[in-house]
């Protein structure tokens, strides 16, 4: 398998070997062979930028970025996982009865 990621062209992963890489930059993957199976675990972690207030010591200018387009991403999966967790927050939860409750409603 082949992977391109942003500006790296060409990185070739190994059998038995994990393969981490940041998917906001453009990426793809290349498989040439003619069998075998691709399995991916998608992980999301959170740049220290994302979670000011667990970082106290990042100054401002360690969070600016350069290009636009990737401070546009950011601030856009920002909003995405904010959203998820005020959903999460509020979501119904569910309440499994203890063992004494149960024989008692019967």
């Amino acid at each position: 398998i082949t992977l391109n990621v942003g500006s790296a062209r060409g990185s070739r992963w190994t059998q038995g070997q994990a393969m981490v890489f940041d998917d906001t930059h453009v990426h793809d993957a290349r498989h040439t062979g003619d069998t075998g199976d691709r399995y991916i675990l998608h992980v999301m972690f959170c740049h220290p930028c994302e979670q000011r207030q667990l970082y106290p010591h990042l100054s401002a200018g360690d969070c600016e970025f350069d290009n636009p387009i990737r401070e546009e991403v950011s601030r856009a999966l920002r909003g995405e996982m904010d959203a998820r967790e005020a959903q999460a927050r509020s979501a119904k939860r569910m309440v499994i009865p203890r063992t004494s409750e149960r024989r008692g409603s019967r």
